[in-house]
């Protein structure tokens, strides 16, 4: 299932996870879908936030309803996540993964070797009349043409682009993008820093 929760909570000051773990149970809690996750990362931040609502000062009033819809997401709950790195692990094999199960490696590998998915991605889908809903962008492709009209297949590498845009300042490139998490990851938080102290138009 497709998470529509497209706007960071970016008002200065307030705590956001349980401001996110409301908006996930308003987007899941309409259907029995399956809901897929990438190796363990979002498990382990349902879990943390869990501890959050148990370990506060100042609880939400809906606390005991957020913890018991975050645990049958995670591990063991009725609804638990499925992770598709697993899959990947399990059944997907492509040269220029060279045998990594990253995401950063497998996603660009699929696109480089399916064309209905580099034609699909290659439209105006987010924002766009008849396509997913997007409060950020309107007409928004995730495989834009470069200044040159090149088509850029690698998704990682628009966000480079567009985290460039955002911070000022030009992000690593010619890496690994796995040897990059650390960086990336401060780049992020800087981002989001950034957000708590600048007005958003």
């Amino acid at each position: 299932m497709f998470l529509g929760i497209y706007r960071l909570f970016t008002e200065p000051g307030v705590f956001p996870n349980f401001e996110f773990a409301r908006a996930l149970k308003a987007e899941l809690e309409g259907d029995t879908g399956t809901v897929f996750m990438w190796s363990r990362h979002e498990n382990t931040i349902l879990n943390r936030i869990m501890v959050q609502l148990d370990e506060s000062l100042s609880p939400p009033a809906d606390a005991d309803v957020l913890r018991s819809f975050l645990a049958s997401l995670t591990k063991s709950g009725e609804r638990a996540m499925v992770d598709l790195c697993e899959l990947a692990k399990a059944a997907y094999f492509h040269v220029s993964t060279k045998g990594s199960v990253s995401i950063k490696k497998v996603l660009p590998a699929m696109l480089a070797s399916n064309a209905w998915l580099r034609q699909h991605y290659a439209q105006p889908i987010y924002g766009a009349e008849g396509g997913m809903p997007n409060l950020n962008y309107k007409n928004f492709t995730c495989l834009p043409t470069d200044e040159n009209g090149k088509r850029i297949d690698d998704p990682y590498e628009i966000l480079r682009v567009l985290g460039a845009e955002m911070l000022g300042e030009s992000l690593p490139t010619g890496q690994d993008l796995d040897e990059l998490v650390i960086a990336e990851g401060g780049a992020a938080a800087t981002a989001y820093s950034r957000l708590q102290f600048t007005e958003i138009c």
